[in-house]
């Protein structure tokens, strides 16, 4: 119909969150105004209006979109199947993709809280991945997940200082070679001894590794 504006396109949303994540690189995003988002992109103020309804709206679209809940849901939900060192590997690959606007979320005015934001969904994926291979406690349960998600969200952090030299998924690697797998060999061979979680299976003669992985 003559007249009538045109909807907008993921092109101009495209633009207008990149013209924000430039300017947010550099301040506080309450001292960035829909006016310098607009001229940046390109846009009238009603094409930002179509997408957000303020900057903060858009601030936080950007942090949902860029929050590892969608691929810890996926996980979830092949938790019985997926070997541990794919899980670890689909996170280090969600933040890797989109590495650039992790960084300028991360270092931002609300970077704190963007990061922080990461750590529901991982303990959920990993205590999803711990049921299957240990008998816990609920409470048992809860303190392994939120220890594992509290240092892959500090693994996070040393990666954005380190990308140039280091990629996440090698930061990965080294934790799970060196830490993670002798911790639960340690956890699976103490735990009858001081009433901790029980391993759910134990190849009889053979050193334990993370069951699923059997």
């Amino acid at each position: 119909m003559a007249g009538m504006p045109t909807k907008p396109t993921s092109e101009a949303r495209e633009r207008l969150v990149n013209a924000f994540l430039e300017s947010y690189a550099q301040k506080p995003w309450q001292k960035i105004g829909v006016r310098e988002i607009v001229e940046a992109a390109g846009y009238a103020r009603g094409t930002f209006y179509r997408h957000f309804s303020g900057v903060d709206d858009l601030l936080r679209q950007v942090e949902a979109e860029n929050t590892c809940t969608s691929v810890c849901r996926h996980i979830i939900e092949l938790a019985n199947v997926i070997p541990l060192e794919h899980a670890t590997d689909a996170m280090a690959a969600f933040y890797e993709d989109r590495a650039d606007t992790v960084a300028v979320l991360a270092a931002g005015s609300n970077g704190n809280n963007y990061l922080d934001a990461q750590r529901p969904p991982m303990k959920a994926m990993f205590a999803a991945l711990l049921n299957r291979g240990f008998v816990m406690t609920p409470l048992q349960l809860d303190v392994a997940s939120e220890y594992i998600a509290s240092a892959k969200v500090g693994m996070v952090r040393l990666w954005l200082a380190k990308r140039e030299s280091m990629t996440l998924n090698q930061i990965n690697k080294m934790s799970e070679c060196f830490i993670e797998s002798d911790l639960w060999n340690f956890v699976a061979r103490q735990a009858p001894l001081h009433g901790g979680p029980q391993p759910r299976k134990v190849i009889d003669d053979k050193p334990f590794n993370y069951p699923w992985l059997g």
